[in-house]
């Protein structure tokens, strides 16, 4: 019963198969209905849903593929399984070894469920800020602006006036310091020859 279960199960895959590549599967490869009896045979019923396979791969570039990779590399489609098991020592070994991780785990685990919920009210109250706190950070960025605006400007008008204030009054005390000896000598040479005509008269 179980084998004719699973041959019918083979029918309607091919059948949907069919149907899927070339639209009415029963019309273009002469499927068999649900309904249809195949007798008590299994063998049979396998050697024919074969002939159907074949018949469909001879038209069907894609399916043809297929079958020939499962010819050629069946490991793709029906990986090995590997029924190797480790002896009742080594599971044991295995668990011991890592019982302080499940000891570890489990305090965690025992944590977490001890915590509560937090209350969602601060939250809501704080992305009912967000646009405020937009707000105020776009300001904060504008006054930013401003005072680096400020400081160049600042540090314009330093200059300017230590050009002109400082060094430009140190220049003028320098041309006046040399006028005034020039003007001092004139003076002691006019006195110089004032003196020498006096002694003559």
């Amino acid at each position: 019963m179980a084998d004719h279960q699973t041959v019918q199960d083979l029918q309607a895959r091919l059948k949907r198969l069919t149907f899927a590549i070339h639209g009415d599967g029963s019309a273009r490869t002469g499927l068999p209905s649900p309904t249809q009896n195949y007798g008590s045979h299994p063998e049979a019923q396998i050697k024919d849903l074969q002939r159907q396979l074949q018949s469909l791969a001879s038209r069907s570039g894609a399916v043809n593929e297929v079958l020939q990779l499962q010819a050629t590399h069946p490991e793709v489609l029906f990986p090995p399984t590997s029924n190797a098991t480790l002896p009742p020592t080594a599971l044991a070994a295995l668990v011991v070894s890592h019982a302080r991780l499940y000891e570890s785990l489990s305090a965690q685990l025992n944590t977490l469920q001890s915590f509560s919920v937090p209350d969602a009210a601060a939250l809501t109250a704080l992305s009912a800020l967000q646009p405020r706190v937009s707000k105020a950070s776009d300001r904060q960025q504008q006054q930013a602006r401003e005072f680096a605006e400020l400081r160049a400007r600042s540090a314009a008008v330093v200059e300017q006036w230590y050009v002109g204030g400082v060094l430009g009054m140190g220049e003028k005390w320098a041309e006046w310091e040399e006028r005034l000896r020039d003007v001092e000598l004139t003076v002691r040479r006019m006195e110089g020859a004032a003196k020498r005509e006096r002694g003559l008269v």
